[in-house]
């Protein structure tokens, strides 16, 4: 009797400790400098062999607060890097795909994206590409997201015509009532080391 006892105090220590040392080293692994932003990209994984799901992977950059929904996207855009992919991880969206422009008004975002976004693959791969896409924006926007494909409004997602309603709204709507607007080429260019 007092051995089990004596088994099952020692086991229980060793699961508090375990539990301890997880939960400090994710503290380290997403601990920030000073100077960096903490974003998370939706990319794919496939869990225990079920269908595919979209999850969260959290990224660093040091880039000004202002800069985090861009950033989200451009991470989202750039794809999988190898250790996310070592993990399973994988993205729908084409790799062709460029994000245009981001616009900023009192309204919320508008979002440029190129025609490779909406372009190839069934309803399965737009459903979730637009669920990356969304994943991505409610977790690191503060206005209302509206989506454009070269320049145009859509109110459906790809050829199988997924229903887009827009704006998107993030989870924590802290709108600002700063303007800006951000145009530029592939997502790569602006990726630049210190977002690495």
């Amino acid at each position: 009797m007092k051995k089990n006892i004596l088994i099952s105090v020692i086991v229980l220590v060793l699961v508090v400790v375990a539990a301890f040392l997880v939960k400090n080293s994710m503290k380290v692994e997403n601990k920030l400098a000073p100077g960096e932003i903490g974003v998370y990209a939706y990319f794919v994984k496939n869990k225990n062999g079920k269908e595919p799901t979209v999850a969260p992977v959290f990224r660093k950059v040091k880039v000004e607060e202002k800069l985090r929904t861009t950033y989200s996207l451009l991470f989202l855009l750039e794809g999988v890097n190898a250790q996310e992919a070592k993990e399973g991880y994988y993205s729908e969206i084409p790799e062709t795909t460029n994000l245009l422009s981001i616009n900023e008004n009192d309204k919320g975002y508008t979002l440029n994206f190129s025609k490779d976004l909406v372009e190839g693959g069934g309803s399965s791969s737009m459903q979730i590409r637009l669920d990356q896409i969304v994943k991505t924006i409610e977790a690191n926007a503060d206005k209302p997201v509206y989506i454009n494909v070269e320049g145009k409004k859509i109110t459906t997602f790809g050829g199988e015509g997924l229903e887009l309603n827009q704006p998107i709204v993030p989870k924590n709507n802290n709108s600002q009532k700063e303007k800006k607007s951000i145009n530029f080429g592939k997502p790569s260019n602006l990726l630049a080391p210190a977002a690495k």
